[in-house]
């Protein structure tokens, strides 16, 4: 009965003026409520965001040195080549990273299929990327022993880096 004067003792134009103020405190609290929803969103795992090309051509550069060792252990049919953290073995068609890391941040693991019996030899495979970057290495290339260079993309988690170059010093 108390809710009832209340209500009664209000004129109209008192009682437009609470329900408009409701109503505005309603979509305030909708409107922060959707932005609360969006904002958490921005922490899983659906907004990675990959690498910049930069980083992308500076781990595809940081792993040339390792490539080059690999090719030469893999027309000797076999090697290990050790890495700052980790290794890369090579036997026969398969690389092997484990925990290989060029430079102590960033690391390597999987396994590549190469055939150094094909010419131009065949490079492919994904690789996992954890430390410094994260995400998926994946590999497409080719290489040429007559010419020594290397064609093809390496993709660093959707960054796409084409790559044609020639390997300095390979003997």
């Amino acid at each position: 009965m108390a809710m009832a004067d209340f209500r009664s003792r209000l004129s109209g134009r008192a009682r437009l003026y609470i329900c408009r103020l409701v109503r505005r405190a309603v979509l305030a609290y909708l409107a922060l409520a959707v932005c609360l929803l969006w904002a958490s969103s921005c922490g899983s795992e659906n907004t990675h965001m990959g690498p910049s090309e930069d980083e992308a051509a500076a781990l595809v550069q940081a792993l040339a040195f390792t490539f080059q060792k690999g090719i030469i252990a893999a027309l000797a049919g076999e090697g290990t080549i050790g890495g700052v953290v980790g290794e890369l073995r090579v036997k026969g068609m398969q690389w092997d990273f484990d925990r290989y890391s060029p430079d102590g941040d960033l690391f390597v693991d999987g396994e590549l299929v190469v055939d150094p019996a094909q010419q131009p030899m065949a490079m492919r495979g994904d690789l996992g990327l954890s430390g410094s970057l994260s995400g998926v290495l994946t590999i497409d290339l080719v290489y040429s022993l007559s010419t020594g260079v290397f064609h093809g993309v390496i993709s660093v988690d959707g960054v796409d880096v084409p790559l044609s170059e020639r390997l300095c010093c390979m003997t």
